[in-house]
């Protein structure tokens, strides 16, 4: 059965506290149509008026059908040249950037996936830079992504407490 690439984009603009951001999210790019992919090109239009506040997270099957395998494996150059254009338009977003792993990259529950995953992790990093797949090393969960850089700083007197805010909000 023919694989279909599943593009995903959700453009989310939230306001929290003063802070303006939007939240890109694509999934299933592991199999880019060539020369030029229209999911991701329709992805790097919606990217070119990013901030540096937004954040676009790949969610997963980043490799079809089975990972990044081992550098001596043949078929690791093919691999790399479907996993590369996904990683240039993350390479080229301004904001934060997140990758997580698919079952795909997982190798589809196979006993190499974990290496496969591996592979995948020390691969982007070095591509696109630190701090972008998540889980780290493939281990799972829970990671907490935040949503915003600042946080902290944004949130009115009383912090979590919803009738404290409701107070504040609405100056009873």
């Amino acid at each position: 059965m023919k694989k279909y690439i599943f593009l995903l984009s959700l453009l989310c603009s939230v306001t929290t506290y003063a802070q303006d951001f939007s939240v890109f999210l694509i999934g299933d790019t592991g199999e880019p149509k060539f020369p030029e992919d229209k999911n991701l090109k329709f992805l790097e239009s919606k990217l070119d008026n990013a901030s540096e506040n937004d954040i676009l997270i790949f969610l997963g099957d980043n490799i079809y059908p089975k990972g990044l395998p081992d550098e001596e494996h043949p078929d690791r150059l093919e691999m790399e040249k479907k996993f590369n254009p996904s990683l240039d338009v993350m390479k080229k977003f301004k904001g934060k950037k997140y990758m997580i792993m698919g079952n795909h990259d997982w190798a589809q529950g196979k006993s190499y996936g974990w290496e496969n995953v591996k592979n995948m992790g020390e691969y982007v990093t070095q591509y696109v830079g630190e701090g972008v797949v998540v889980p780290t090393g493939g281990c799972p969960g829970p990671v907490e992504v935040p949503l915003s850089f600042e946080r902290e700083e944004h949130r009115p007197p009383g912090g979590r407490d919803r009738k404290r805010r409701r107070e504040l909000q609405h100056g009873d």
